[in-house]
C-alpha cells in the first residue's frame, strides 16, 4: 500500500456500517484497497497515525465560480441588483486570463484545505480554470455557459470557443470534465438552448445551469414563456441530459415532480441565497420527492468562503426552521448531500463518495482533538454541526495527497496570495 491510516475513525457513508472506529484504511494507487479493524500484513510506504482523527469522503462543491476569489468582499450587504449590475459585472469585465487563472488557483487551494475534492465551476476564461485545477490536482467540471441578453446567438461567442477548447483538451481527462449549459433562462434564449442540446448530445457532456434562484427569475419566465423555468427547459429538451441546477429556490410542486422524473440534481447554495436575500430552497420537499440534493458555496463574492462545512450545517438548520420540524433533515442527510449525492451528480456515484475498498481514494482527514469537537457522542453529528473547514489536516484526491499538515506539497502559499493581491490591485482597485 502507498498510504495506510491506522487507528482512525472512518465515516464510510455505507448505510450498513456508517462508522468504523479504530480502523485501518489503506490506499494503493488511485483506490482504497483495505478497510478493517485489523492491520494488513503487507507493509505500507507511508503510515499515518489516526489517533484522534476522523476520515470522511471528500466534499463535493457542485456549484462554484472559483475565480470570484478575486472579488471576495468586493460588494457586500447590497441588494442583488446593486451587487450584480452595479459592482460584480463591471468588475468581471476587467478580469483577464492572468487574473482568472491565479484567482482560480487561490480558490482551489482554499477548497482543498477545507476537505473539498471536487468542484463544478461555471465562469468565463474557463480554460484557465481547467488549467489551474489540473495543476493542483482537484476534480473539476468546468464550463462557460452562454450569457445572451438579446434574441440572437453567435458561434463566435466566447462561451462557444471556450467550450470547443475544453472538449479538445480534456475530453478523456481523469480530473477535468468539460460541461455545457445555459447561464439561466432569463439571460438566454431558445437559440442558445438548441446549441446547448446539440453540443451536449454530440459530445456526451453534462449540463449545468442556474435555475429559479430568485422570484424575478420565475416571473420573467412566466411573462415570456407562460411557464416556470423548469417547465420551459423541460419542454425545450434541456433536461434530457444529466443536469445539475444551482439554487432551485422558488419551485412549484410540478417543478419538483419534473426534477424527479428527469433525474435532475439540485446544487443548493444556502449561504449565498441568504446573503443575497434570494430565499430558502425547499430541500425537505425535494428530499421527500426523491430528488438528488447536493451542496455548493456559489462564488465567494456572494458567500464569502468555500467552506462546505458551513453549507452542511446551514442546509439542515434552515429546513428545520422552514418546516417547523426539528427532524426534517438530519446530520446524515447533510453529509450525504455533500459526499454521496455530489458524486452522483458529477456522474461518478459508483466509484466515489464512500470510503470502501474499490472506491477511489478521495478523502479528508479531520483533527478531532480540538476543544469544540469534544466530548464526541456522535461523530457524524460533530462533522456537520461542530466541525469547520479549518479542522481538515489532510486532503487526498484519487490517491494523491494534495494537502497535508496544513501545507500544500510544492506550493508556495505566500507567493500564491501575493500574486493574486498584485493582480487585483492592478485590475480591480
Amino acid at each position: 500500500m502507498d498510504t495506510l491510516f491506522q487507528n482512525i475513525t472512518v465515516i464510510t457513508m455505507d448505510p450498513a456500517c456508517p462508522v468504523m472506529e479504530h480502523a485501518y484504511l489503506g490506499v494503493h494507487g488511485e483506490k482504497i484497497v483495505w478497510l478493517s479493524k485489523d492491520a494488513p500484513e503487507e507493509p505500507s510506504a507511508h503510515v499515518i497515525d489516526g489517533t484522534g482523527k476522523v476520515l470522511i469522503p471528500g466534499l463535493q462543491n457542485t456549484h462554484t465560480h472559483i475565480a470570484m476569489t478575486a472579488l471576495r468582499g468586493y460588494a457586500d450587504d447590497q441588494t442583488l441588483t446593486e451587487w450584480l449590475f452595479g459592482n460584480i459585472l463591471p468588475a468581471e469585465a476587467k478580469m483577464n486570463n492572468d487574473l482568472v487563472y491565479h484567482a482560480a488557483r487561490l480558490g482551489i487551494l482554499e477548497a482543498l484545505a477545507s476537505g473539498t475534492t471536487s468542484i463544478c465551476d461555471m465562469y468565463f476564461h474557463s480554460p484557465e480554470i481547467a488549467r489551474a485545477a489540473k495543476e493542483l490536482g482537484i476534480r473539476a467540471h468546468v464550463g462557460n455557459p452562454p450569457f445572451e441578453l438579446g434574441d440572437g446567438f453567435s458561434m463566435e461567442d466566447r462561451s462557444v470557443l471556450e467550450t470547443e477548447e475544453l472538449i479538445r483538451d480534456y475530453a478523456d481527462d481523469p480530473l477535468i470534465t468539460p460541461t455545457i449549459g445555459v447561464h439561466a433562462i432569463h439571460n438566454s434564449n431558445p437559440a442558445v438552448w438548441r446549441w446547448v442540446n446539440d453540443m451536449a448530445e454530440r459530445h456526451d457532456l453534462p449540463v449545468v445551469l442556474h435555475l429559479s434562484e430568485t422570484m424575478p427569475d420565475v416571473e420573467s419566465s412566466l411573462a415570456k414563456y407562460g411557464k416556470t423555468p423548469t417547465v420551459a427547459l423541460r419542454d425545450s429538451g434541456m433536461l434530457a441530459r444529466p443536469v445539475t441546477a444551482a439554487h432551485c429556490v422558488h419551485l412549484t410542486d410540478e417543478d419538483i415532480a419534473i426534477m424527479k422524473e428527469y433525474g435532475l440534481s439540485v446544487a443548493s447554495c444556502p449561504v449565498s441565497n441568504l446573503k443575497l436575500a434570494s430565499g430558502i430552497a425547499p430541500l425537505a420537499r425535494l428530499k421527500e420527492a426523491g430528488v438528488n440534493i447536493t451542496l455548493a458555496t456559489d462564488g465567494v463574492a456572494s458567500n464569502n468562503t468555500l467552506d462546505l462545512f458551513e453549507e452542511m450545517k446551514l442546509s439542515v438548520l434552515l429546513q428545520k426552521n422552514l418546516t417547523g420540524d426539528a427532524s426534517a433533515l438530519s446530520a446524515w442527510d447533510a453529509l450525504t448531500f455533500a459526499t454521496v449525492n455530489g458524486n452522483i451528480a458529477m456522474g461518478r456515484g459508483e466509484r466515489c463518495g464512500r470510503l470502501l475498498p474499490g472506491y477511489e481514494a478521495d478523502l479528508a482527514m479531520l483533527d478531532f482533538t480540538a476543544p469544540h469537537l469534544n466530548p464526541c457522542h456522535n461523530v457524524i453529528s460533530h462533522v456537520v454541526y461542530a466541525a469547520h473547514g479549518s479542522d481538515v489536516e489532510l486532503t487526498m484526491v484519487r490517491g494523491r495527497t494534495v494537502y497535508e499538515n496544513r501545507r500544500f506539497p510544492g506550493i508556495d502559499m505566500a507567493e500564491e496570495i501575493r500574486r493574486v493581491n498584485e493582480l487585483v490591485a492592478k485590475y480591480l482597485a
